[in-house]
């Protein structure tokens, strides 16, 4: 397991609200009874929102090129 600082854990927890979101959506809260399609888009909705968030972090960190 890799060392995360509190700037990437907040990056997870964000990513991870939205894989929560999707479960709210489909109503459904344990991961086991999953279908291999919800978990596959449960999957996808945590993937894509952590580059969003990580995507837009990268943004407010680029130098001044002065």
């Amino acid at each position: 397991m890799i060392d995360a600082n509190e700037r990437e854990n907040e990056l997870l927890r964000r990513a991870g609200k939205s894989g929560g979101q999707y479960l709210e959506q489909i109503d459904s809260y344990d991961l086991r009874q999953l279908t291999q399609e919800q978990w596959t888009n449960f999957i996808r909705s945590v993937i894509s929102k952590w580059y969003e968030v990580k995507a837009a972090e990268e943004a407010l960190d680029d130098e001044i090129p002065f």
